[in-house]
């Protein structure tokens, strides 16, 4: 088979192939609805996602992001465009304020005020000032303020490894209604999900892996 590009989808992989864990023949991801990775535990979706941003080398196939191959875009610059949440919080260290604005300059952007800070936290239900420390925060608060940070990088692509893992029912539909609306104003976002219910992401993009065939559908929803 041919490898062709899609021009219009954000990601577009063909052919693909990652050792024995999974074998996909066509992904694309478009812009303007959330994409979200499904299946059972151990059948790819998080290294779907290392993939989309050279975490992973594939053994087959062609990644490409707007068009370019991501095997030949810098490592370091393709995740500052495509930032990755991992399914454990990572901690940079200091205050709420710190944690936050390390996305920032990881991303190069200039600091954000505090309003935009607060705002942020507030979008993500966090209930928390600026000075306190994340040290005596929940595994739920971690990973909302883990959120937080990525949200304020102003990537142009969201990866998102189970976001709302460690949430409760009701957190978990905001979390998701939010990550709609990023969607919607031009963010691309892909999650790997295990959510109880998807319906708050609207007409997301889904695809599914099946461990048992390693074979990737997606569809509309």
């Amino acid at each position: 088979m041919a490898l062709t590009s899609a021009p219009t989808a954000v990601f577009h992989g063909q052919d693909l192939r990652f050792r024995d864990v999974f074998r996909i023949e066509r992904l694309s991801v478009p812009c303007g609805t959330p994409t979200v990775v499904t299946g059972p535990s151990g059948s790819g979706k998080s290294t779907l996602l290392k993939a989309l941003v050279r975490l992973v080398s594939l053994d087959e196939g062609v990644m490409w992001f707007h068009g370019v191959d991501v095997a030949t875009i810098d490592p370091v610059a393709l995740r500052r465009r495509v930032v990755m949440l991992g399914q454990q919080a990572v901690r940079f260290g200091g205050t709420v304020r710190d944690e936050l604005q390390a996305g920032r300059r990881w991303a190069q952007v200039e600091p954000a005020d505090d309003a935009l800070l607060i705002d942020t936290l507030q979008s993500v239900r966090l209930d928390k000032t600026l000075e306190d420390d994340p040290a005596v925060f929940s595994g739920g608060e971690l990973q909302r303020l883990a959120l937080a940070r990525v949200l304020l990088t102003d990537a142009q692509a969201l990866l998102l490894d189970e976001p709302t893992a460690a949430l409760g029912v009701g957190d978990e539909e905001r979390i998701l209604a939010l990550l709609a609306a990023r969607a919607a104003a031009g963010t691309t976002v892909v999650i790997a999900s295990h959510a109880r219910d998807l319906s708050p992401l609207g007409d997301a993009n889904i695809v599914t892996i099946a461990a048992s065939d390693a074979k990737i559908d997606g569809a509309h929803r």
